[in-house]
């Protein structure tokens, strides 16, 4: 069982859908997975099958830290399925159900992988703070749940690139 180069939660986060029964992302042929840092996501948006994810990432705030300051990064995870009749709530139960069960089992994978020391991203991982909150893209007929995750990195004030002569 050789281990993928994965750099980045964006790749580690494809590479799990590739290898979970339920949603088996195959790339641009059979797509179930996207991310705001794949530059073909509008392309895939209109071609994407279902159950899916998708990834967004780049929201961030400063905070106090034990004495120092840290930046808190949230990562955005749509774990999303399709129903056929918006107006079935049996059917949006369902997808609900099995939405809510597949973010929860991402979750544990992160959780596992961070002990594991597998990936250093997953290092400032936290299942603490994080949230799960349902989701309805009615007219798409997209029912779910997104995962809200938190990464806490410190905060320097060092100018590595050199930008400004104080």
């Amino acid at each position: 069982n050789q281990e993928l180069e994965m750099n980045t939660f964006a790749e580690y986060l494809e590479e799990l859908c590739r290898q979970h029964p339920a949603i088996r992302h195959k790339g641009d042929d059979d797509c179930h997975f996207t991310s705001s840092t794949d530059d073909s996501a509008s392309r895939f948006a209109s071609r994407m099958h279902y159950p899916c994810v998708i990834h967004d990432s780049g929201d961030f705030a400063f905070h106090a830290a034990g004495g120092t300051t840290a930046v808190t990064y949230e990562n955005l995870i749509l774990f999303l399925d399709h129903v056929s009749d918006t107006g079935n709530n049996r059917e949006i139960h369902d997808v609900l159900t099995r939405t809510r069960k597949l973010s929860m089992q991402f979750m544990k994978k992160f959780a596992r992988d961070k002990k594991k020391l597998r990936y250093a991203f997953l290092n400032r991982f936290s299942a603490d703070g994080s949230e799960g909150h349902r989701v309805t893209f009615k007219d798409a007929g997209l029912w779910g749940w997104a995962l809200f995750i938190a990464t806490d990195e410190p905060f320097t004030d060092l100018d590595c690139d050199n930008v400004f002569t104080d």
